[in-house]
This record gives C-alpha cells, sequence and structure tokens, in this order.
C-alpha cells in the first residue's frame, strides 16, 4: 500500500504552541517550552483548532517534548465534554518523564470526555488516531441509513 505524503495545510503560531491542520485531517499541537500555561491560553487554542472548521471534530495529536506547566484550570477546561466540539480523539505524545507524569495525572484525575491516550512514538499515535476516525466515519454511516 502507497503511503500518502502529509502537507501542513495550515499553521498557526501561538505563543505557546504551533498549531498544524495536516492533510491527514489531524491537528498537531507542538507546545513550546512554557513555565505557566494558563486558561486563557488553552481558550485561545481552541478557538483556533475551531477556525480550521467549525463543523469538523479533529484528531488531536499532542506533542509535549517541551516541559510545560498546565494550571488545574487547563486540565479541567481540555477535559470537559464542550471540547468534544473539535476533538473526536486525542493522542499524547510524550518523550520525558515529567510530562509523562502531568499527562497520566490528566488523564487519570481530569478523565476527557474523549478518547485520549499517551505514546512515546508518532507513528503509533497517528495510527490509533486514524483507527478513532474510521470507527467515527463508520459510526456515522450506520446512522445515515
Amino acid at each position: 500500500m502507497e503511503t500518502q505524503k502529509i502537507i501542513n495545510l495550515r499553521t498557526v503560531s501561538h505563543n505557546t504552541c504551533d498549531i498544524t491542520l495536516r492533510s491527514d485531517h489531524i491537528v498537531r499541537i507542538e507546545f513550546k517550552e512554557i513555565d505557566e500555561f494558563q486558561l486563557d491560553h488553552a481558550v485561545e487554542i481552541f478557538n483556533i483548532i475551531q477556525s480550521f472548521n467549525p463543523k469538523k471534530r479533529h484528531l488531536i495529536l499532542i506533542s509535549l517534548s517541551n516541559y510545560i506547566n498546565p494550571s488545574i484550570q487547563v486540565m479541567e477546561f481540555w477535559a470537559e465534554k464542550e471540547r468534544n466540539e473539535i476533538s473526536l480523539a486525542e493522542a499524547l505524545l510524550l518523550d520525558n518523564f515529567p510530562m509523562t507524569l502531568i499527562a497520566n495525572f490528566y488523564l487519570t484525575v481530569n478523565r476527557p470526555h474523549r478518547p485520549s491516550k499517551t505514546f512515546k512514538n508518532e507513528t503509533d499515535a497517528v495510527a490509533w488516531l486514524k483507527k478513532h476516525e474510521e470507527a467515527y466515519q463508520n459510526k456515522l454511516k450506520v446512522l445515515k441509513s
């Protein structure tokens, strides 16, 4: 099977991260190193993702290779059911111990209202996201028939 080249369709730089809409329908969030990640930052990122296509739920790939310190309010906000407006599933890409602890806390305590999982490599994360997209598309087909 031939693999298609992934093209970055649109990138928005925020003071905390770069947010890229890719041709494979994944929104990749690459965080910069920041000491305090506040609720207003999370709301701005949510609005940017929503602006890509307000009627579409995206697959979200969050790269946490840099250290960020999210507030409790950020984790609560991002886990809320209302974030399902933009997110079908979210994969957290981790390569360091401090961010792994923070991500596990988020998943265990905040319990996001969408499929969410941590990964050590991008290939596995993308494959997992694509399975959720396929399941969602199949569900839509059943509902339409």
